[in-house]
């Protein structure tokens, strides 16, 4: 008889911590793969187990992936739903970056519907976020989405200002873009509307495209371990890189009983 592995072996040993990291992962592939629906329904096997044995960074981390199916799904209410219990978890174990996550992506949905004061309130949240942990590419990107919902609430002079800080950062750190993939350039073209300027003529075909909008912020995973390796040094930060490593191995092994192999 062969050797049991991945969530079989989990379970066997009544790992419940493992159980929920694994069963995560795997809800992530099938939301990679489209199979939104299937996700979740790993996604509520793990949160559970992460609860029973009291992992609140595990929890958040299948939480916010499934407020993102939700998001995908076009239920933007149950997104919001999720993402409002990561938030708590998230500062509940100092993970500043989680924290960040989710705030950026409550962001996206109220700009998508419209409450711009809330979109505010959670950018002035997030910026403080990024400048405590120093994720200098993700502050210039909650700047720069900053000064878009500011400008559309008449607050021009505010957005000016945004931008120009957002700008003035990348330069300082020598950063050709920020943590969106938003270029310096496209910064001055932003400076550029919002002074009734013209735009740069090397980004004028930039300018002509449709109105910028928020962008959400994938650089979590760096962020996050930016904050483990202050906390706890280079051996921390490799420990916990084996330990991901040992997750993929467990994930290849499921997916291999998945599909029969």
């Amino acid at each position: 008889m062969g050797k049991v592995t991945g969530l079989k072996a989990w379970q066997t040993q009544g790992n419940k911590a493992r159980q929920a990291m694994t069963l995560n992962n795997i809800g992530r592939v099938w939301s990679d793969l489209g199979d939104e629906h299937k996700a979740l329904d790993y996604y509520n096997q793990a949160v559970p187990l992460s609860r029973a044995v009291g992992d609140k960074s595990g929890e958040a981390t299948t939480l916010h992936n499934m407020g993102v199916v939700w998001s995908a799904l076009g239920e933007k209410e149950k997104a919001l739903d999720y993402y409002n219990q990561v938030v708590p978890l998230s500062r509940a174990v100092g993970d500043k970056s989680g924290e960040a996550t989710a705030l950026n992506n409550m962001s996206g949905i109220h700009f998508h519907n419209g409450e711009l004061e809330h979109v505010i309130e959670m950018q002035d949240q997030i910026l403080k976020t990024h400048r405590e942990i120093g994720a200098v590419s993700m502050e210039a990107a909650s700047l720069y989405n900053k000064a878009i919902v500011l400008q559309k609430m008449g607050r021009i002079e505010e957005a000016i200002t945004c931008v120009e800080q957002g700008k003035a950062i990348l330069l300082r750190h020598n950063l050709p873009q920020n943590a969106a993939g938003t270029t310096i350039q496209k910064y001055d073209v932003l400076l550029a509307q919002f002074k009734g300027e013209p735009a740069p003529q090397a980004n004028v075909a930039f300018a002509e495209n449709s109105e910028p909008a928020p962008q959400l912020i994938q650089e979590e995973a760096i962020a996050a371990m930016v904050q483990l390796y202050r906390q706890g040094g280079e051996s921390a930060l490799r420990q916990a890189l084996q330990q991901a490593d040992e997750a993929i191995d467990a994930l290849v092994q499921q997916i291999k009983d998945i599909v029969g192999e």
